[in-house]
């Protein structure tokens, strides 16, 4: 009977001791697993920017727009670029933006105005928007964050300065404009205006598409029609439109007596610096991305920025067109 009892006993005990040990082994995993997830640390989200970009237009916009999205993806961010040379398309874009909820957009407006509907639906969104290059007309700066860009009213000066310097006792020449829609040549044009003196005589302008074939086809007739005004300088407010500036010059023999200045530096543009073809060449620095992306990632952060960021650059003259020209990157 004893025997028989103390079979029954440790019985008990072993099957106590497995349900114990069963209990104990469940309770230090399930604590193993509440404290991994207590540790483990959030993902942060990638900051989504969207890019209403103008595209393929002139050499300078292709340096431009692949420096600013180079820049901005080395900084962490993704980007979604959108080239658009229409305004109604672009508009379309910025609304796709704000429908999506990106961190913040980007705008090189195709024209100045018609933008104000948009930006105020992104700001009400409150989705931060960075003007680069161009602006908005009117410029209500209470619908952008930032702007970003050269000046084109310093750029429109130099020419003036130049011409000024050259024909002390005045001159008579051409203007090629950009489209006037565009701040950009509206910038430019009354900065020319405003500086240019009172003796230099512009006989006539001519708006153009900042293309080389579209100046090509202009100056021509221009020179046609002023071919006994003794014409000395052509001002072009942008390299391409100087470049067929030039070849309507070369071909009316008249390349000795017509001073060309372009806006804009880029490196073919200083070729035909460093050959004579131009007079002057104004840089119009289109490599801001590294600050574009700075600026950006900043405000993101909930900091604030300078409603306005100037881009230097500078004037080249055949000498140090010379100089810069083996490292120009665009």
């Amino acid at each position: 009977m004893k025997k028989k009892l103390s079979v029954i006993v440790t019985a008990i005990v072993v099957v106590l001791g497995v349900l114990f040990g069963a209990s104990a082994c469940g309770q230090v995993s399930e604590t193993k697993k509440d404290t991994g997830s207590q540790t483990t640390p959030k993902v942060k989200e990638t900051p989504l920017v969207g890019y209403a970009a103008i595209g393929p237009e002139t050499s300078w916009r292709t340096a431009n727009e692949r420096d600013v999205q180079t820049a901005l993806k080395e900084a962490g961010m993704e980007v979604v670029y959108m080239p658009n040379g229409e305004h109604s398309d672009q508009v379309a874009s910025v609304d796709k933006f704000i429908r999506d909820k990106v961190s913040a957009i980007l705008l090189s407006p195709v024209q100045a105005s018609g933008w104000e509907g948009e930006l105020k639906k992104a700001k009400k969104a409150g989705i931060p928007v960075f003007l680069l290059d161009r602006t908005i007309e009117p410029d209500d700066t209470s619908l952008y964050t930032a702007k970003i860009g050269p000046s084109n009213s310093w750029a429109g000066k130099q020419a003036a300065n130049f011409i000024n310097k050259t024909f002390p006792k005045g001159a008579k020449g051409l203007v090629l404009e950009g489209p006037s829609t565009t701040s950009t040549a509206a910038q430019r044009t009354a900065a020319w205006d405003a500086t240019i003196h009172d003796n230099i005589a512009v006989v006539d302008s001519a708006e153009g598409d900042w293309t080389s074939a579209t100046a090509l086809k202009q100056t021509k007739e221009l020179l046609e029609k002023f071919k006994d005004d003794n014409l000395a300088f052509i001002f072009a407010q942008n390299d391409e439109m100087g470049m067929g500036a030039a070849e309507a010059v070369e071909d009316a023999g008249l390349s000795d007596s017509i001073k060309i200045v372009t806006i804009d530096g880029t490196k073919a543009a200083l070729k035909d610096l460093i050959a004579g073809k131009f007079a002057l060449v104004i840089e119009y620095n289109p490599l801001f991305g590294e600050k574009t992306a700075s600026l950006v990632s900043r405000v993101l952060a909930g900091k604030k920025v300078a409603s306005t960021t100037t881009i230097t650059s500078k004037v080249f003259t055949a000498d140090n067109a010379a100089e810069a020209l083996p490292t120009r990157k665009y």
